[in-house]
């Protein structure tokens, strides 16, 4: 048994799909931890903007989803959802394009969904007021900690 990146990309040379159960918030709104499933298959085309891959970490111990933002200098330039911070990949480093994922027993075809194409829209386009919006909440969080002292949670 190898790295996930070598046991996922070997499985793509045996199989037309891979399914995956989401881990981590960095795809969200899109993904909710533990509850959707993935879809990735081998990577037939040239990759675009929008599209969602699937790639290692650095030290090829964690599976990653991210979209794809751009490309410069020969990377494909990734960023999730839910982040603010930008990682680069060699396309040769990509191990799957995400084709379909379920959410909530719904399918989903990332080629066909009208729904899927305007939210994939709305992600690329709207980052720095997102981003904005973060450190905007960031902020205010902060003044209110300096103003008022910490902020205790009520216990149930």
């Amino acid at each position: 048994m190898g790295t996930p990146f070598e046991d996922a990309a070997d499985a793509l040379l045996y199989t037309d799909e891979l399914a995956f159960k989401t881990r981590g918030r960095s795809m969200e709104p899109l993904f909710r931890e533990h509850r959707d499933i993935i879809n990735i298959s081998a990577v037939d085309r040239e990759l675009k903007k929008g599209d969602v891959v699937l790639y290692s970490d650095k030290r090829g111990i964690t599976l990653i989803l991210h979209r794809v933002i751009g490309f410069k200098d020969g990377k494909v330039i990734i960023r999730g959802d839910n982040n603010y911070f930008i990682e680069q990949q060699y396309p040769e480093e990509i191990i799957g394009i995400m084709k379909s994922f379920y959410r909530e027993g719904k399918y989903c075809d990332v080629d066909k969904s009208k729904k899927y194409k305007l939210y994939t829209f709305w992600i690329l386009h709207s980052y720095y007021i997102r981003a904005a919006w973060c450190k905007t909440r960031l902020t205010l969080g902060k003044i209110k900690v300096k103003l008022f002292g910490e902020s205790k949670k009520k216990q149930p």
